[in-house]
């Protein structure tokens, strides 16, 4: 089983066997359009599969990946030698822990930008 994501972010839980070797074949099964899909990035053992063009820019999120990509996304699971079933609620739960990640990532980021020393002087005239 396998998570597919539609472009406003519907989800669908696609209960099929997918062999790695012929993955991307597979997926194209699924697919509304004909553009070539491809590994987009992966999350320990989640891998996102889509299109980088289309008619319809998908709007899900994935933690960590700012590129654009269109039309379908699926969520593969698997250890680098046979697919492991998951499915929406599994899904939504390791998204939330990492979005929780990510998010507290960036806030952390701008606070050492904030906080360093940026060699700019605070101006103290009075006017």
């Amino acid at each position: 089983m396998f998570i597919k994501v539609l472009h406003d972010e519907t989800m669908k839980e696609i209960d099929t066997t997918l062999n790695l070797k012929n993955i991307i074949k597979k997926l194209k099964k699924y697919c509304s359009n004909d553009t070539d899909i491809e590994l987009i990035t992966s999350i320990d053992d989640l891998y996102f599969y889509s299109h980088k063009s289309g008619e319809n820019i998908n709007i899900h999120k994935i933690p960590g990946y700012t590129d654009i990509f269109y039309d379908e996304l699926f969520i593969i699971k698997h250890d680098n030698h046979t697919t492991i079933d998951i499915d929406v609620s599994e899904y939504s739960i390791i998204y939330s822990e990492s979005i929780d990640y990510y998010v507290c990532e960036e806030l952390s980021n701008e606070s050492d930008i904030i906080n360093s020393d940026n060699g700019l002087d605070i101006d103290t005239s009075n006017y």
